[in-house]
């Protein structure tokens, strides 16, 4: 159909002895938190790969924006929400710009077996990754030499002050400042 989009993505990973991890989840690592997003529709160009960070968030600005336009307007008059995400229309429509650099990841509580860690990270599009975890130990990678994330750079290589102060920012931020936060405002 001409104004049919088809999603394809998938929830969080799951180890299976990575990073000797035995069979388990919601760690910051990429296998738990790099995921897939295929899509195929109108206007989005066969073979486009954008390399955007994309958050399940997006999803529902993203369905309203499309299904939203000007052929086929929506009466979003009695609707109060203020979506988190973004609409990934630009970023399918191959001109995004002002795209998030940034995205806080975040585990809270543990698994079933309690054998999750708190922690707070930052992943980055530029490459670093930051991690604290609510024990004190932390983590540094740097993706593009290392997207495996086999050695971890921290202490030897500390994280610069800016990404230590844009992970606060983004772990204490609400509403438009988490906008400003994700560009590195």
């Amino acid at each position: 159909m001409a104004n049919t989009y088809v999603f394809f993505t998938s929830d969080n990973g799951w180890h299976e002895g990575e990073h000797r991890i035995p069979a388990r989840k919601a760690r910051p690592y990429e296998e738990d938190v790099h995921m897939p997003l295929l899509v195929r529709g109108p206007g989005v160009a066969a073979g486009h790969h954008a390399q955007k960070l994309a958050l399940n968030t997006d999803y529902l600005p993203t369905f309203t924006d499309l299904a939203c336009s000007s052929s086929s307007p929506c009466n979003t008059q009695n609707y109060t929400y203020v979506p988190d995400g973004r609409s990934l229309r630009p970023v399918l429509k191959g001109n995004a710009t002002g795209w998030r650099s940034a995205v806080l990841l975040e585990a809270h509580r543990t698994s079933e077996g309690g054998d999750t860690p708190a922690a707070l990270g930052i992943r980055t599009s530029s490459g670093p990754k930051y991690i604290e975890y609510a024990s004190g130990n932390k983590e540094l990678y740097y993706l593009g030499r290392d997207p495996y994330e086999l050695s971890n750079r921290y202490p030897a290589a500390r994280p610069s002050a800016g990404l230590v102060s844009r992970l606060h920012a983004l772990k204490t931020c609400a509403g438009a400042s988490c906008r400003a936060a994700e560009n590195g405002q």
